[in-house]
């Protein structure tokens, strides 16, 4: 009986230890390259927000509470053009740990969408995470050197 219990009591442990944000999206990354054949280089050139959606189900369901999709078109800044005229309400970016660095200049009508969760963004091409969304490396492609 006490081995029982010994036994369920690891196994109730096991159960609440949380698989990591990385793990989590390097597997599904390896799911989209092996199922569907588009390779992690390509998920930021059009699939960025049917990724991060994906992501935001794949989290909630392994027991992350504070996971949120962020867009462009939440920030000013950052939206599309139409948008613009659309939105009557936008996200402040420093709410998001975020500052845009000196020399960033966004593509007219660019679009990126990725997952915010426990204090850091994450996509496809950055899977560690990091504070500042402007870290991301599709961000980071848009900083004018000298800037």
């Amino acid at each position: 009986m006490r081995e029982q219990i010994d036994n369920f009591k690891k196994f109730s442990l096991m159960e609440n230890i949380k698989r990591s944000v990385t793990d989590l999206i390097i597997d599904e990354l390896n799911r989209w390259e092996n199922e569907y054949g588009i390779k992690t280089c390509d998920v930021n050139t059009g699939d960025c927000f049917v990724f991060a959606e994906k992501m935001e189900g794949i989290l909630k369901m392994n027991g992350y509470k504070d996971v949120e999709v962020l867009t462009t078109d939440l920030f000013y800044d950052l939206a599309t053009e139409d948008t613009k005229y659309d939105e009557e309400i936008f996200y402040n970016e420093q709410v998001y740990n975020s500052f845009k660095p000196l020399g960033f200049e966004w593509v007219k009508n660019g679009y990126h969408g990725w997952i915010y969760v426990n204090g850091k963004h994450y996509d496809a091409e950055e899977v560690n995470g990091v504070e500042n969304f402007y870290d991301l490396p599709i961000f980071q492609r848009h900083i004018k050197k000298g800037g």
